[in-house]
C-alpha cells in the first residue's frame, strides 16, 4: 500500500489509469504490437510546465519503441491523455502472465515514478483426450503400429491458427514416424 502525499504548493502529477489499444481486443496478446496510453491528472496547485513522460520495463516480456512522450504545461486539476508508447509483446509468454512496467514523470523541478502491470493473453494448451485408433485391445504391443489420436484444447486468452506441435520421445523402443493435424484452432 502506497500513500501519496501532495505538496501544497507546485505542480503534482498523478496517474489515474492506463489502455491498450491494438486494433483488435484492446488487450495485450501474444507477439502483439499495440499502443499503450495512460491518464494523468495535476492535483497539484500550480501548472506543471514542461513534463517528460517515460515508459520502461526491465525484463524480455515486451520491448518498449516509444519510450519517452513529452507534454506541454499541464494546468491544476487538468487530466491529460499520454501515448502513445508502442511496444511489442514477446512471442513466448505465457497465458496470464503481468508484465510490470513503470512510467516516471518529470518537470524541470520534480519528478513522480508510478509502477503498474499490464496482464498478457496467450495460448495454453491442455490434453483432453488420447486414443489408439486402430488397436484391438488398448495396450502398445512389440512390433505393433497404431495410431494415437490427442485432442487438445485451447483453453488460454488468446486464439491461434494453424498451430504446430512437436512431439519428442526418448524411449529407444518406441518410434514416432507422422504428426498430422486436421484441425487449424
Amino acid at each position: 500500500t502506497s500513500l501519496n502525499v501532495i505538496a501544497p504548493e507546485g505542480a503534482y502529477m498523478l496517474m489515474n489509469g492506463f489502455n491498450i489499444v491494438d486494433g483488435n481486443n484492446n488487450h495485450l496478446d501474444y507477439g502483439e504490437s499495440a499502443n499503450f496510453y495512460t491518464t494523468f491528472e495535476n492535483v497539484g496547485q500550480d501548472p506543471s510546465g514542461e513534463l517528460v513522460f517515460t515508459l520502461s520495463h526491465d525484463g524480455t516480456l515486451a520491448d518498449i519503441i516509444t519510450e519517452s512522450v513529452v507534454i506541454e504545461t499541464v494546468n491544476p486539476n487538468q487530466e491529460i491523455t499520454v501515448g502513445p508508447f508502442e511496444l511489442i509483446v514477446s512471442w513466448n509468454v505465457d497465458n496470464g502472465t503481468e508484465i510490470p512496467f513503470v512510467i516516471q514523470v518529470m518537470n524541470e523541478n520534480e519528478s513522480w515514478e508510478y509502477a503498474s502491470s499490464l496482464n498478457v493473453h496467450s495460448p495454453a494448451y491442455q490434453v483432453v483426450s488420447t486414443e489408439f485408433l486402430n488397436d484391438l485391445n488398448g495396450t502398445l504391443d512389440p512390433g505393433e503400429t497404431v495410431n494415437l489420436e490427442i485432442v487438445l484444447h485451447n483453453i488460454g486468452g488468446s486464439p491461434v491458427n494453424y498451430p504446430i506441435f512437436e512431439s519428442t520421445n526418448s524411449d529407444p523402443f518406441l518410434t514416432i514416424d507422422n504428426i498430422v493435424s486436421n484441425n487449424d484452432y
